[in-house]
């Protein structure tokens, strides 16, 4: 779209939007290693439930939504939610497009605010590629945010998106 909108924007505004362009590439390398699935370990198919998270260290810390660890069961003819302390982290291998899967434990999970908090049992000694947490206070309502997760799940996985 961009050589379009280049030809009939004046010069100026073309170079921003290459620049902007160049922002969301660099911000998409370095997301798409560092956003991982997570499911309940042991459990697949209807019963499982999944997210999307983001690896936040090199050591192996994983910050997802509330449902990591999820599973739906049924109980007295209810379906019910559970969730499991232990879940597998499938980390993207952009190389290959295939996933390795990781053991975490659940540090911490707040439902009240959707989020929980893993740690990888056994991360590889070079480390994970990782996204720090920034700081958010001086963002307003209306400012621009990039979101990068797995939309979908197919198979068993799917590529960051």
């Amino acid at each position: 779209m961009l050589p379009l909108l280049c030809g009939i924007a004046p010069a100026a505004d073309a170079d921003a939007l290459r620049a902007v362009e160049g922002e969301f590439r660099e911000a998409i390398r370095r997301l798409k290693p560092a956003t991982v699935i997570c499911l309940p370990a042991g459990v697949r198919g209807e019963r499982a439930g999944f997210s999307s998270g983001v690896i936040v260290s090199r050591d192996g810390l994983v910050l997802s939504d509330g449902d990591a660890g999820l599973v739906w069961r049924v109980q007295n003819g209810e379906t019910v939610r559970s969730w499991r302390s232990l879940v597998d982290v499938r980390v993207p291998r952009a190389e290959t497009g295939s996933f390795v899967t990781y053991r975490a434990r659940v540090l911490r999970r707040d439902t009240t605010v959707d989020t929980t908090l893993l740690k990888i049992e056994n991360p590889p000694q070079a480390g994970f590629p990782f996204v720090p947490p920034g700081e958010s206070a001086s963002l307003r309502v209306g400012d621009f945010a990039f979101v990068v997760g797995s939309s979908s799940f197919t198979d068993g996985g799917s590529q960051p998106t």
